[in-house]
């Protein structure tokens, strides 16, 4: 559109806000009835045919729009129908494009629709002139139809006139700045351009310049320099101070063939020959800058780079300057600052639309090639910072690729996060943040693979299979189970056939006994078994579905110890050097430790005892040998209640020696979880629950020397109920060990120092509130309790008598 054009709409505006856009509006709600009055069709569809023109002078194009919409099934009949219809089509094709270069041509489909509006005017009767045919000359170019372009000239004048002579350069200039349409096609106007007799120096460089640059653009090179060499040689007869551009283009070929020196000469010599407020001395800049990043000299390319986007904020120059700055930012490590410069970048090539693609495509080399470097350097942190960057830059339409690699940045960044330790500080509230963290990061990446499995699910059974399962996954791990079902339910119904089906299945259940529907979880278990009872998954599986079975509580108790002795006594494949025996081995100690009945802590003593002798590298192996201990300990007062009844001597004497044995066993084994357990206490990275087993095992050791009459010496009671005092010194458990203290002296009839003993218990009974004692893992018992009381009426008779005499 000319100039003259664009004043005239400016000038049109400027009279249009003096109507009431109320009065538009109001015939806008009024037009629906108006159009179904036969007698007055035809005035209705001129009013509103003039309102849609008003409404684009004033640059409402969709208002304009829906106006049309609104009267075209008025026009299909009528005498004026045809020349309407015309109209109404040059009107729509002027809303159209106006629409699109407000908002930067960013709809190919809407290049189209001008195209094929214009073209249906002109069949209906509708001359183009001027401003229409440039308007759909441009349009064409959009969609790359430059040979459609080419034929539209001639309606724009011959070639000695000087407004085509104008458009087709620029025509040309975006045919190569966007490299639309066939080169060889726009070589050939360029051609011609040049073989144009008496064509000025000006006109001649110019076409020389972009004869160049269509040829670097098509990364020919060599080509390019050769052409530029030899219309230098005759140019330069002339003068040379006119050449700055294409020295700046001379060193774009030189650098592309990695000839820094002479691409360096070329800049410096553009720069000298160019104004300092040169347009392309921008670009000299950024040519300079390159030169300098390769040979690794970052902050004089960084100083370059500076300077052309301080001083040439507003050419062509200032993206390729942005994007510079942002690698050598990236390259010292300043990645807040890349970030930022890359955020920029981000903007301006959006604010330009679909002109942009050239200058979108540079972009997106650079951010994939920061992406990698971070991906390699497993910085996954400033990677989906970058990815962000390219994210925006595709705006709603992100395109599959993008979407998997987002998925994988979270999905490494959450195993990185895995790897990590929480840092030095261990308390609960830390590790629940790193938890936190983690999980959060699984979550998006698998609803990142979701988008991706949804966008690439037809056509592409392969990529979908895999963004499928990758989305199950991630939501498995971070706690999101509900989430995890649907995904692996949605794989084996989509593809039952897969390799991967029965894995599918198996972590199916294990997300359904994770959400807590144990009987979901046995029924796909049981399922796996059945139909597969050799596959690795269906052996994976038993611990899990006698997991299940013991989850439902005791009523789960015997199915699950009919599937763990299964595997521990008679399975045809599963030995104990697999992991699968081990583990049911343990669950099934386990299973007898928490379920106590008559003879059970006899079987647990069994199955722990030979997976702490097989399994001596078990990850938790101090969790077993606290068991176990305890299966001993809790083993002797059954032991006690079989005393109790009508025995012979000799079976009595058994019972006796097995308690005395048992006891003895069970000290051993909580010495062993000090042990074990004490050099991580002392760097605090125990849990909750190992905690509570180390403390239990000071108490629970002494407690052996106690019920076995081993009051002093370095495993008797005494002492190690003050080791247990050292170390839980603030615990209200402490009191456990003072109250033992006093039972023991009184035991060996040391009265006085039962006494001091037991004033420090009773100082310590007062100081501690009596909600403490509602812990259920408290190691205080009623015979605890029992005893100090007896002991204390004594001590309190005992010392009554003493005063009396």
């Amino acid at each position: 559109m000319t100039d003259a054009t664009e004043q005239t709409e400016k000038r049109s505006l400027s009279e249009l806000w003096q109507w009431p856009l109320l009065l538009i509006s109001l015939g806008l709600l009024a037009l629906g009835w108006w159009v179904a009055l036969p007698d007055n069709r035809g005035e209705v569809v001129i009013s509103a045919l003039d309102n849609a023109q008003t409404l684009i002078r004033a640059h409402q194009y969709d208002k304009s729009l829906e106006v049309l919409a609104g009267i075209e099934s008025a026009m299909q009949d009528g005498p004026s129908a045809k020349s309407a219809m015309a109209r109404w089509h040059l009107l729509r094709g002027d809303a159209v494009y106006f629409g699109l270069r407000t908002r930067g041509w960013t709809q190919t489909l809407g290049s189209q629709a001008v195209v094929t509006a214009y073209n249906t005017a002109e069949q209906l009767g509708a001359v183009l002139e001027r401003p229409r045919l440039e308007r759909l000359a441009e349009s064409l170019l959009q969609m790359g139809e430059f040979d459609r372009v080419r034929d539209l000239l001639p309606r724009l004048g011959d070639e000695t006139d000087p407004s085509r002579f104008q458009f087709q350069r620029r025509l040309i200039e975006l045919a190569i700045q966007q490299q639309r349409g066939n080169p060889d096609e726009v070589q050939e106007q360029l051609d011609r351009y040049l073989a144009r007799p008496h064509l000025p120096r000006a006109d001649r460089i110019w076409a020389v310049a972009r004869t160049v640059e269509l040829l670097i653009n098509h990364d020919a090179y060599q080509a390019a320099l050769d052409k530029l060499l030899r219309y230098r040689a005759r140019l330069e007869l002339d003068d040379v101070n006119d050449l700055g551009e294409l020295f700046v283009l001379q060193g774009r070929a030189y650098f592309e063939l990695g000839d820094l020196r002479n691409a360096e000469q070329s800049y410096l010599r553009a720069s000298q020959l160019l104004d300092g407020s040169d347009p392309l001395m921008g670009s000299a800049l950024v040519g300079l800058g390159r030169v300098r990043l390769v040979e690794d000299n970052v902050l004089a390319a960084l100083e370059h780079f500076a300077d052309a986007t301080d001083s040439f904020a507003t050419t062509k120059a200032h993206l390729p300057a942005l994007i510079g700055k942002a690698e050598c930012e990236a390259r010292r490590g300043a990645f807040d600052q890349a970030v930022s410069d890359y955020a920029e970048a981000v903007d301006l090539v959006m604010s330009r639309g679909a002109l942009a693609s050239a200058d979108r495509a540079m972009l997106l080399d650079s951010l994939h090639t920061q992406q990698q470097q971070r991906n390699i350097q497993e910085d996954y942190e400033i990677l989906l910072r970058m990815l962000e960057q390219e994210k925006k830059l595709h705006g709603r339409e992100i395109p599959p690729t993008l979407l998997q690699s987002i998925a994988a940045a979270h999905e490494h960044r959450a195993r990185h996060l895995e790897q990590t330790q929480a840092g030095t500080d261990s308390r609960p509230l830390n590790i629940a943040s790193h938890r936190k963290q983690v999980g959060e990061a699984y979550a998006t990446a698998a609803e990142y693979y979701g988008r991706h499995a949804q966008a690439v699910a037809v056509g592409n059974p392969r990529v979908y299979r895999e963004s499928l399962w990758r989305a199950a996954d991630c939501y498995d791990k971070a706690g999101l189970h509900r989430d995890a079902i649907t995904r692996f339910e949605t794989f084996l119904e989509q593809l039952p056939d897969d390799p991967l089906t029965l894995r599918a299945s198996y972590r199916l259940g294990q997300s359904c006994q994770a959400d807590g529907q144990f009987d979901r979880a046995i029924e796909v278990y049981t399922q796996l078994n059945e139909q597969h009872p050799k596959s690795t998954e269906a052996y994976a599986s038993l611990v899990p579905l006698a997991r299940c079975h013991v989850a439902k509580g005791a009523e789960g108790f015997a199915a699950a110890e009919r599937v763990l002795r299964a595997v521990v006594t008679d399975h045809p494949a599963l030995t104990p050097t697999s992991l699968e025996y081990r583990e049911a081995l343990i669950e099934l100690g386990q299973l007898y430790y928490s379920r106590g009945d008559q003879g059970d802590y006899e079987k647990a003593i069994a199955c722990l005892d030979e997976a702490v002798t097989r399994y001596t590298d078990h990850p938790d192996r101090a969790a077993l040998w606290f068991q176990l201990g305890d299966a001993y300990r809790k083993s002797v007062d059954q032991i006690r209640i079989q005393l109790t009844q009508p025995l012979s001597p000799a079976k009595k004497l058994d019972l006796r020696a097995a308690r005395a044995d048992r006891l003895d066993e069970a000290q051993r084994c909580f010495d062993r979880v000090i042990r074990l357990y004490r050099s991580a206490s002392d760097a605090g990275a125990l849990d909750a629950l190992q905690q509570l087993y180390l403390r239990n095992s000071y108490f629970y050791r002494a407690d052996c020397a106690y019920d076995l009459g081993r009051y002093e010496g370095d495993l008797g009671a005494i002492k190690l109920y003050q080791q247990a005092v050292a170390h839980y010194e603030k615990d209200p458990s402490v009191l456990v060990a003072l109250i033992q203290i006093v039972n023991s002296y009184c035991e060996m009839g040391q009265y006085d120092k039962a006494r001091a003993a037991n004033e420090q218990a009773k100082w310590h009974l007062k100081r501690i509130p009596d909600q403490a004692f509602d812990d259920p893992n408290l190691p205080m018992s009623r015979e605890h309790w029992k005893r100090w009381l007896d002991w204390r009426d004594q001590l309190d008779m005992r010392a009554n008598a003493a005063g009396g005499s």
